[in-house]
């Protein structure tokens, strides 16, 4: 579901009802979806959530066209703080990713001015090296949690990068640094779950489907 407040689209997910979040498509703007051993589109972006179901729905297409074009704009990153103001939580793209280094310095503005809200940023961004140094700044925020997402789908990741990654199944073997994300046993809902803006949780395990 998308939410227009003072110019800027802003939605929230049936997942994480308890949390706003900024959405792009998915594709188009994810420049991390390539594997960086073979160039092909990774197992994990293969398999993308964000291309199917309500994703579809034209006027959440719409939306997040409509964000494709609108951060560009000089008075964005006021109007996202605003939009912002007040919740407790942010989760920046459960559709989409950051491929542009403006966008990213432009995002980081408005975690520094948001401090009472807790942000979440699921990315493969980090791909990109001039992305990856703003990704280091937004982290070293007190309310900021990056998760640099693994490109596979088997549990496989290198430990002090990744920070999100896929399992096939939720008896997945994972080690003891690994939380399995638990919305499998809730309908894919969180419910009372706050792991993914929890720095202490080392590593969030998300069941592909």
């Amino acid at each position: 579901m998308s939410d227009e407040t003072v110019g800027v689209k802003i939605g929230r997910t049936s997942k994480q009802p308890h949390a706003r979040t900024w959405n792009l498509p998915a594709g188009k703007s994810c420049g991390g979806m390539y594997d960086v051993d073979t160039g092909e589109v990774c197992d994990a972006c293969a398999s993308c959530y964000a291309k199917r179901g309500h994703y579809n729905w034209p006027a959440v297409v719409s939306a997040y066209e409509y964000n494709m074009e609108d951060w560009k704009r000089e008075g964005w990153v006021d109007d996202m703080v605003m939009g912002i103001k007040g919740a407790g939580y942010f989760r920046w793209f459960s559709s989409g990713d950051c491929k542009y280094t403006q966008l990213a310095d432009k995002m980081y503005q408005v975690m520094e001015r948001t401090p009472d809200t807790m942000h979440n940023l699921p990315t493969k961004g980090y791909i990109n090296k001039d992305i990856d140094r703003w990704l280091d700044k937004m982290q070293a925020l007190p309310n900021v949690v990056v998760r640099r997402s693994s490109q596979k789908i088997n549990g496989i990741y290198d430990h002090g990068i990744h920070r999100a990654i896929q399992v096939p199944h939720a008896k997945h073997p994972v080690d003891d640094q690994t939380m399995v994300c638990p919305s499998f046993t809730t309908n894919h809902k969180c419910g009372d779950c706050r792991a993914c803006w929890d720095d202490t949780v080392q590593v969030v395990a998300f069941i592909t489907y």
